[in-house]
């Protein structure tokens, strides 16, 4: 379905909408995908540097559900036709050099940007799942954080900054420079 040749112009046809929409959400899936992935590495090298065993086993549980989303996103991507490798290629420079320029300095820090980003990505996959279909909506809502996981990261802060209230202002510090706010 297209638009008369006088409103060309301002309009597309209904096959490139759909084509447009389409690169849309391989593009979006592919992000998000390389994301997870990402967000595995990184959850499974800050376990090593945790100060108990139960905080390792924590981390690493956290690490091996972000895996499981990347694949989730991977297996849209391929129910889509499309190769998840090259739909992820775009974004791995850009979410690299975010994870090289906000690397934690400690365990402290690794803590927060794990709450920090995880909180970010669930508000935005929250709000973009609204405008998208249902297949992709469901397979976003796959990779959803659980409650349980923000629980779980905002009570080892808690306990933390209980145990060094000092941390507090440094954190606080840290984590707004992480989002670009001074």
């Amino acid at each position: 379905m297209s638009i008369s040749a006088s409103d060309a112009d301002d309009s597309v046809s209904a096959g490139e909408l759909s084509a447009r929409y389409d690169n849309f959400v391989v593009d979006l899936l592919g992000s998000i995908a390389y994301g997870e992935l990402s967000a595995f590495e990184r959850l499974a090298t800050d376990a090593r540097h945790s100060p108990s065993l139960a905080d390792r086993a924590v981390l690493g549980k956290m690490a091996v559900a972000e895996y499981g989303h990347y694949e989730s996103m991977c297996a849209r991507l391929n129910a889509m036709g499309m190769d998840p490798e090259l739909a992820m290629a775009p974004y791995q420079r850009m979410v690299d050099a975010f994870h090289e320029r906000t690397r934690p300095a400690d365990w402290h820090e690794s803590l927060m940007k794990a709450y920090v980003v995880e909180t970010i990505t669930e508000e935005f996959y929250a709000a973009i799942a609204e405008h998208l279909d249902e297949p992709t909506r469901e397979a976003i809502a796959q990779v959803r954080t659980s409650d349980e996981q923000i629980e779980v990261l905002t009570s080892l802060l808690r306990t933390m900054l209980a145990e060094d209230p000092r941390l507090s202002s440094r954190l606080a510090l840290w984590g707004r420079r992480m989002v670009g706010r001074p």
